[in-house]
């Protein structure tokens, strides 16, 4: 038989033992909630930044389109000379547009004619560029009409909108590259 002054202290010793370990799990919890919170903040902030860049897309195509609507039919294909921010269509030029290092920055975009440059800052954050036009023929004919088909010259460009913010809490870099056709 065993005295019981053998056992004295294993209570506190088993205790000690399981509040260390209820003590080390809330570390680990608390790391992990501040990881996936970081995690969160970071998804929603480049969500955020993504819809600016996108929304830089929609303002260079209502450009174009407003340029478009002022230009006489057949002369679209002047526009990367109209507008500075557009450049004229070629594959190499659209490569060239990915690469953001390539980017030249109007400095002033309201002079016309500014010599190389291929992109137009619209906010201290937000840039716009576009490629294009590139003329395509389509033709367009109802279903089951027996009236000959008209051939639609269509003009495709390449519109970027970029998001670069070097510094501050929101800082990161979206570019977004979207198609547009116009007739």
């Amino acid at each position: 038989m065993t005295s019981q002054k053998d056992e004295k202290g294993f209570i506190l010793v088993m205790t000690l033992f399981i509040l260390f370990l209820i003590t080390l799990l809330g570390m680990a919890s608390t790391s992990t909630t501040s990881i996936e919170l970081q995690v969160a903040y970071n998804n929603s902030l480049h969500k955020q930044q993504f819809y600016v860049a996108e929304g830089a897309v929609i303002e260079a195509s209502r450009k174009i389109e407003n340029v478009d609507d002022g230009i006489a039919p057949g002369n679209i294909t002047n526009l990367c000379e109209d507008l500075d921010w557009v450049t004229c269509y070629s594959e190499a030029q659209i490569k060239e547009m990915r690469d953001i290092e390539k980017w030249v920055m109007d400095p002033n975009p309201d002079v016309e004619g500014d010599a190389g440059a291929n992109a137009v800052q619209i906010s201290p954050t937000i840039s716009i560029a576009a490629v294009g036009p590139n003329l395509t023929m389509s033709s367009s004919q109802a279903m089951g009409s027996s009236v000959t088909p008209q051939i639609i010259p269509q003009y495709n460009f390449v519109i970027f909108g970029r998001y670069n913010k070097s510094d501050g809490h929101d800082r990161g870099e979206v570019l977004i590259e979207a198609g547009y056709r116009t007739n």
